[in-house]
């Protein structure tokens, strides 16, 4: 797995998550249409940031390119258009390659990547590895709904739940929320697909909870916060499957439906996870205590979720986690209406604040996905305003790819 993505997110396997961003191409006859999702991963195992790109046309695979941009096209499915489908990531057979969950209104699908180093040395995808005709689009999550600007999903989960190094889930439908992990040659099960119902809960059910999955005490097993409307609970996966429930709880971090949100990393680089959540009261770092729990390191007041009558939750600030220095400590991108601050992460806890600053990448202005696609260690980002989408390169932001054509408005995160 590379390094910026495993610092950026947690400790343990998962390679790959779902970010809303502008849409990457080679050249404008590339497919591409004003609501293109991206979806990234290493889906060839190069070590280098892949994306799938899905359009009114269909899906697409680009794989990414050491010099910068993508080889466009490596795979692609025009049954599976925007609207009609959804993806999840993971490397759910354990071969460092990362793999998809394809949702339809026809049920759940399991493609495993292939490359060079996958258990498949082919391009593109196996299909159909594992499928459920009975989990369809709207109907269940995976924990695909992983934003830029958010850490956690509404419903589902992808982690290493059992460390077995094989991507496993958290299903969630109406009938509650279930853990299946992740089957292949060197996980605990190595058959194929998913080991079901190794954990259940019928009471946290599709819409009723958040899911923030990270390594929050440093055994190389995935944990996961739940969030419900009586508070936020640390649960620590266990390798024998399961959790162990109620490690951590703060009822003063309550999931109503709204006016909460995480953005998990390891901004102290000590290997476990901590977390920023945002709260109407403004945003804190949680740095993660030995063996589970938390401590508060450090708050902005200013940057806060609001309630308006008219339009409800909203927020002044997003955030876009990465290790962009090559530090080994997660930093992030803060964007306001002041424009887009780096505040790289301390060792000490807090950040050092503004380290590289844009003022015109402002709030409802800019749009970020990152990712490492030159496979050199640092947390890259695609960037896409008014003037196009641009791919910077981690470390001093230099431009290594640019496409004047995906502008803000004609590509969108959603």
């Amino acid at each position: 797995m590379n390094k910026a993505r495993s610092i950026a997110t947690f400790s343990a396997v998962f390679l790959g998550a779902l970010v809303y961003g502008p849409v990457a191409s080679a050249s404008n006859s590339n497919p591409v249409d004003v609501n293109a999702i991206r979806l990234e991963g290493d889906f060839n195992g190069d070590g280098l940031g892949d994306l799938i790109i899905t359009t009114g046309s269909g899906s697409y695979e680009y794989t990414g390119l050491s010099t910068g941009g993508f080889t466009p096209n490596v795979w692609f499915n025009t049954d599976l258009p925007k609207n009609s489908v959804s993806y999840a990531v993971g490397d759910f057979n354990g071969d460092k390659c990362s793999d998809l969950i394809i949702t339809t209104g026809y049920g759940s699908f399991e493609y495993t990547g292939n490359g060079p180093t996958c258990n498949n040395t082919g391009t593109g995808f196996t299909a159909n590895v594992w499928s459920r005709p009975d989990l369809t689009l709207n109907n269940v999550a995976y924990g695909g709904n992983v934003g830029v600007n958010d850490g956690f999903s509404e419903g589902g989960a992808v982690g290493d739940f059992n460390g077995d190094g094989c991507s496993d889930l958290i299903i969630t439908t109406a009938q509650g929320s279930f853990e299946y992990t992740g089957n292949g040659p060197t996980c605990n099960n190595t058959g194929t697909g998913f080991t079901a119902n190794v954990w259940s809960r019928t009471d946290l059910t599709l819409g009723n909870a958040i899911f923030t999955v990270g390594d929050y005490n440093a055994d190389g097993v995935s944990d996961v916060l739940i969030s419900t409307a009586s508070g936020t609970y640390e649960y620590a996966g266990q390798k024998a499957g399961g959790f162990q429930a109620n490690v951590w709880t703060d009822t003063s971090l309550p999931w109503i439906g709204a006016g909460l949100g995480f953005w998990p990393a390891d901004y102290n680089g000590d290997g476990a996870t901590d977390f920023l959540v945002m709260t109407s009261s403004g945003t804190s770092e949680f740095v993660a205590a030995g063996g589970g729990g938390f401590n508060v390191a450090w708050t902005d007041s200013s940057l806060y979720y609001y309630n308006t009558i008219d339009a409800g939750w909203n927020w002044n600030a997003a955030f876009c986690q990465g290790d962009f220095n090559g530090d080994d400590i997660a930093d992030v991108l803060i964007t306001t209406s002041q424009g887009t601050f780096l505040y790289e992460g301390n060792s000490a806890g807090g950040f050092y604040a503004n380290q590289w600053t844009n003022a015109s990448m402002s709030l409802g202005n800019v749009n970020f996905a990152p990712n490492d696609f030159l496979g050199n260690g640092l947390t890259d980002i695609m960037v896409t305003t008014a003037a196009g989408s641009s791919e910077y390169e981690g470390g001093f932001f230099t431009i290594v790819w640019q496409d004047a054509a995906l502008t803000l408005g004609s590509v969108s995160y959603y």
